[in-house]
C-alpha cells in the first residue's frame, strides 16, 4: 500500500508543480499505517493532502457535516459569516 500511495502521490505533485495539492477520496479505507505515509509523503514531497474520511483525524480535520463546516482545527479561527 505504501509504495502506491508513494507512486500516486508523487506522480499528483508533478503534474501540478504550481498547486502542490493531493486530494485523497477514499481515504476512510486506509489505515493508521497509510495515514502516517501519507503524511510522511507530504512533508516529503512538500505538499498538502485532503483526506476525505468519515472520521476526523489529525489536528488539522475540518469537519463537514450536511454541507456546512461544523468544526475546525483548533488553530484557525472561526470566520464571521456575512
Amino acid at each position: 500500500m505504501a509504495e502506491k500511495l508513494t507512486v500516486a502521490l508523487a506522480y499528483t505533485v508533478k503534474r501540478n508543480p504550481d498547486l502542490r495539492l493531493a486530494w485523497i477520496r477514499d481515504a476512510s479505507l486506509l489505515d493508521d499505517e497509510a495515514f502516517a505515509c501519507v503524511e510522511r509523503l507530504a512533508e516529503e514531497f512538500d505538499c498538502d493532502v485532503l483526506l476525505e474520511t468519515v472520521r476526523p483525524i489529525g489536528k488539522n480535520a475540518v469537519v463537514l457535516e450536511d454541507g456546512r463546516v461544523k468544526s475546525l482545527p483548533e488553530t484557525q479561527a472561526p470566520r464571521a459569516s456575512t
